[in-house]
């Protein structure tokens, strides 16, 4: 496993989308990175305090995937290895829903 991190973390940037939650459209934004996968979710909070209005603090700033709030030393590459697991699990239920028509 730990040689095939190692090939991921050098793969091409991935893109990110990040939206906030403030559950105002006037004050919501999105912002999209493309980010290498050796990037640490701290990294991100520092592009996201500069990029955003108001230019939040990074220690303000909490980076959630599927409802999990990610730690700050964890990489790209992490999430992206979370996310290859959860969708073995899933394979077969998606197949089903493949199959219906649209």
């Amino acid at each position: 496993s730990s040689s095939s991190s190692s090939s991921l973390a050098s793969g091409p940037p991935v893109k990110l989308s990040i939206r906030t939650a403030l559950q105002s459209p006037l004050i919501d934004q999105h912002l999209e990175f493309a980010a290498s996968r050796r990037r640490t979710v701290l990294s991100l909070k520092q592009a996201v305090g500069k990029t955003m209005r108001g230019r939040p603090p990074p220690s303000s700033i909490q980076i959630k995937h599927h409802g999990r709030t990610l730690d700050d030393d964890e990489t790209i590459d992490d999430i992206l290895e979370d996310i290859d697991d959860e969708d073995e699990d899933e394979e077969e239920e998606e197949e089903e829903e493949d199959n219906e028509p649209l």
